[in-house]
């Protein structure tokens, strides 16, 4: 298991959002190493607490499309990324503020 973090790590690359389609999801990232830049999908940022903004600095693993095109994949943005153990008292927070979300909240912690 550790030698798989340590891999991740090895395989994680940093770059800067230098153009963001909000409307369409999707964006291109500047990479720290002066490569091409890299296709980047809103469905690839899955732990993010926020939507992306040009200059923001994201994490990623490089990955193909299809059609063997580069493609950012496994991505966060720096300072909005969600932590593991944060999910579930975030969501009983967030559920509780709304009186809705106060009705179902239990119902919905049950399945996490």
């Amino acid at each position: 298991m550790a030698k798989d973090r340590a891999n991740l790590r090895q395989s994680l690359r940093r770059g800067q959002l230098i153009e963001w389609q909000d409307k369409r999801g999707f964006g291109f990232i500047r990479p720290d190493d002066g490569s091409r830049r890299v296709f980047l999908h809103i469905c690839d940022l899955k732990e993010s607490t926020r939507r992306p903004q040009v200059g923001d600095v994201i994490y990623y693993q490089l990955g193909q499309d299809r059609d063997g095109k580069q493609r950012a994949c496994h991505a966060f943005i720096e300072g909005a990324r969600v932590k593991p153990w944060l999910r579930v008292s975030e969501l009983e927070s967030r559920l509780s503020q709304s009186r809705l979300g106060s009705a179902i909240a239990q119902h919905e912690i049950q399945y996490l």
